[in-house]
């Protein structure tokens, strides 16, 4: 694992190295999860055992108790943020059931002990995700509607109710590809750009367009006071005309 964090600390700083793994690495590294754990876990639980009420029962309190609640309530310190680092600190239990495999399999816990644990670690494995993402947005939202709050707070709460890119990653478990999520974000804000710029220009049109008939009506305004100025000039006898 220390190979896996140093390998992940060595290219964060690297933005393509994020968009290299989403689209390459992680839809494999997925899927070979998925055998991995079929092949292990899931073929070592005791269905039998694992169906019984007498596991369902003592796993929900397991899991509710030691697996959930003992992670929310480690932050209740931490002001508003206190119910999103709870629930952060709540595991996927991936792992945690490898570890429960391994020791069923080494005879540490009997097929009873084993059912009891899965379920425990299924309630994490299924609420902490969903329950983390709505602590998480209700916080932005919160914070987004601060007064002092910057405009980045105000960018991600619209990024939780406007996702960018096509949200698969948000129902299957695929991380979003920040690269194309960047990108996608700038094109956004260069076509609202290009609409600005061909309203600024319809704008101005309208304007030129209005100044154009102003100039018409003034130059008929001129010729009408010219045609008067002339007629008036004829009506005159000749020796007044030729003095004005």
């Amino acid at each position: 694992l220390w190979g896996c964090f140093i390998a992940g600390m060595s290219f964060a700083m690297w933005k393509d190295a994020h968009h290299i793994w989403v689209r390459q690495t992680k839809r494999i590294t997925v899927w070979m999860i998925r055998i991995f754990f079929a092949a292990t876990v899931a073929f070592a639980i005791p269905v039998k055992d694992l169906l019984s009420i007498d596991s369902f029962l003592k796993g929900a309190v397991m899991g509710i108790g030691p697996c959930i609640l003992t992670k929310v309530c480690c932050a209740f310190f931490m002001g508003d943020a206190r119910f999103v680092i709870g629930w952060a600190m709540v595991g996927r239990a991936e792992f945690a059931y490898l570890i429960a495999q391994m020791a069923a399999a080494s005879n540490m816990m009997e097929p009873a002990v084993f059912s009891i644990v899965i379920w425990a670690l299924l309630w994490a494995t299924v609420f902490a995700p969903f329950i983390f993402r709505a602590v998480l947005a209700r916080y932005i939202k919160k914070k987004a509607g601060e007064p002092e709050a910057d405009e980045d707070a105000h960018q991600r709460a619209d990024n939780l109710e406007h996702p960018v890119g096509n949200g698969r990653h948000l129902s299957t478990g695929h991380l979003p590809d920040m690269y194309d999520e960047e990108m996608a974000r700038q094109e956004q804000d260069e076509a609202a750009r290009h609409k600005k710029m061909e309203d600024d220009i319809e704008v101005m049109k309208n304007r030129v367009k209005d100044m154009e008939e102003r100039e018409t009506d003034y130059k008929a305004q001129i010729a009408a006071l010219q045609e008067m100025s002339v007629g008036g000039l004829k009506a005159l006898p000749a020796d007044q005309a030729f003095e004005m």
